[in-house]
This record gives C-alpha cells, sequence and structure tokens, in this order.
C-alpha cells in the first residue's frame, strides 16, 4: 500500500512541478511569450477545443475509479490495478493542466490561465494519500463513517 500511494505521490507532484517548471521557462524569459498571441483563428479553436477538454475531463477523472469496469479490477487484482487507473488519472488531469499552460503562455489567453489553475484545484480531489488508496481498494464511501456515527 505505502509502495503504491507513493509511486503516485511521486507522479501527482511531478506532473504538477512540469507545469510550474513550463510557467517558470516562460516567465524568466527562456522562453518567448505570446508567439501565437493576436490570431483569432487559433485562439478560438484552442479556447474551444481546451474549454471541451477541460470540462469533460475534471468529472471523467475525478469519477474514474468508481466506474464498474474499474470496480471490477480493483477487486480482482487490488494494488496493481490502482497503481494503473490512480496512474492513468493523475497522468490525464496532469496532461490537461499542462496544455493549458502552455497554450496561455502561448496566445498569452487568460482563459487558459483560469483552466489550468481549475484543473489544479480538481487535483486537490485525487492527491494519493494513503487513506485514499486504502479506501479506493476497499471500496468504502469517504462520507460512510460520518453517517453511521449520526445514526447512533
Amino acid at each position: 500500500m505505502n509502495r503504491t500511494a507513493l509511486q503516485l505521490k511521486i507522479l501527482f507532484w511531478a506532473m504538477i512541478g512540469l507545469s510550474v517548471l513550463v510557467a517558470a521557462t516562460y516567465e524568466t524569459g527562456l522562453l518567448i511569450m505570446g508567439p501565437l498571441a493576436g490570431r483569432a483563428d487559433v485562439d478560438f479553436a484552442a479556447t474551444t477545443c481546451m474549454e471541451l477538454i477541460t470540462i469533460c475531463s475534471i468529472p471523467g477523472a475525478l469519477r474514474l475509479i468508481g466506474l464498474k469496469p474499474i470496480v471490477r479490477d480493483l477487486k480482482q487484482r487490488g494494488m496493481a490495478a490502482l497503481r494503473l487507473w490512480g496512474t492513468i488519472r493523475i497522468i490525464w488531469l496532469g496532461l490537461v493542466m499542462l496544455a493549458n499552460t502552455i497554450l496561455y503562455y502561448m496566445l498569452v489567453n487568460t482563459t487558459m490561465g483560469y483552466m489550468a489553475i481549475i484543473t489544479l484545484v480538481a487535483m486537490a480531489f485525487i492527491v494519493p494519500i494513503k487513506d485514499r488508496c486504502e479506501r479506493e481498494i476497499t471500496f468504502e464511501k469517504e462520507g460512510k463513517d460520518e453517517a453511521d456515527s449520526s445514526n447512533s
């Protein structure tokens, strides 16, 4: 359990770190900001695509572990399945955040920056801590303990 949580945690922070690294390279002037700024056709297409991708990816990635085929896989393979599906979920949201970050600096479009921030906030709901990994393997609901104690 600890090893899987550690591997997922390293991947989680690496995806966030990669986005921060991209932002730092643009902010320090190592990369030129806005090479595509002012191109309305590129701006419109990129914004529309990334809005759709972001809007669909956040709930999709957050609910991924709860899908019936994945729950079956988790029941059968346990930690190996959690490592696979947790990795997919982290990379999925991380790539959306990274793409929004890169496009923000290439287009200088604040919409992309806001979507990167929103994706970062959504990633807070999938931080791979040990307790969450155990819940996802045992299929406990997060609010179950509070509901049980209030019924007593």
